[in-house]
């Protein structure tokens, strides 16, 4: 048996990970003194509320090598690898933190892998080869859909304000876009494991009409195309997303994820997102 082991940024729901058999290492949300493990001392709800009420952004810190080897000691009882599947390296220190405890671990199997994403594209990574593991696939079968899906996805995303990137230092490629940001609305995407601008364009109604456009040249309207829509405190936002997705796709699978409170810090409420790919056959 191959173990599925990710981060809380992936946001996968509490449920799903349980039902996928994914044991998730939680990264910190420090408000000042206090510290949080994300998805499990603070909801997302409970931390957009929190961050409206603060002067002073609150931060973010990577799991300690300590907690990577209680948890790869604890999968590893019951299985004889694993797979650890993490955010981008460029935009955290957790693959850092996990390869230190895989180090100090010698005697296990275990293989870290950079998703070069965050967010749901991460989530998806996981899930896919925690289903394939539980069909028996081989560990190399399963990195092999790992490095399909890092190929594959598309993701574009929408942020109320650049700010939160800007001062969280994840603003990438996209640092360019500040000065102008009064006349534009950017639309980002991850690019070699970083944020990226994709497109400028002018109002939040056409940024969004040019992220369904843009995924239109990639998925097939035959019922075969797989979209996340992901968002920060704005459910509303998210279900219009996905209901023109609906109609203009007909997605095999369509899901809505609320955007978890680590990646929320970077990229501030109102954050609107699309995680999109055609299914292909999962060989294992």
């Amino acid at each position: 048996m191959i173990g599925i082991v990710t981060d809380s940024t992936a946001d996968i729901p509490k449920e799903l990970a349980r039902q996928h058999e994914i044991t998730v290492v939680p990264l910190q949300v420090i408000f000042g003194k206090e510290k949080f493990l994300d998805g499990i001392d603070l909801t997302p709800g409970e931390f957009y509320q929190k961050l409206r009420q603060v002067d002073k952004l609150p931060t973010t810190a990577q799991p300690s090598p300590g907690a990577f080897e209680v948890v790869y000691k604890k999968v590893a009882e019951t299985c004889q690898s694993i797979i650890s599947i993490h955010i981008s390296e460029k935009m955290s220190g957790t693959i850092r933190s996990a390869q230190i405890a895989k180090d100090s671990l010698p005697d296990l199997d275990i293989t870290i892998v950079d998703s070069g994403y965050v967010h749901s594209p991460l989530g998806l990574m996981a899930i896919e080869a925690s289903r394939l593991a539980r069909k028996g696939a081989t560990k190399e079968g399963i990195l092999q859909l790992v490095e399909k899906f890092k190929r594959s996805l598309g993701i574009l995303f929408l942020v109320e304000t650049l700010q939160y990137l800007k001062m969280g230092g994840r603003i990438g490629g996209a640092k360019g876009l500040l000065a102008s940001m009064l006349k534009i609305q950017p639309i980002l995407t991850i690019k070699e494991g970083q944020v990226d601008a994709f497109k400028n364009v002018r109002g939040w109604n056409k940024a969004r009409q040019v992220m369904l456009d843009t995924m239109g040249e990639t998925l097939k309207a035959d019922g075969q195309a797989v979209i996340f829509v992901g968002h920060s405190d704005s459910p509303q936002e998210a279900e219009e997303l996905a209901e023109r997705c609906r109609e203009r796709f007909a997605p095999r699978e369509l899901n809505i994820w609320e955007i978890g409170s680590v990646v929320g810090t970077h990229a501030g409420p109102g954050t609107l997102a699309a995680v999109y790919f055609n299914e292909f056959r999962q060989d294992g």
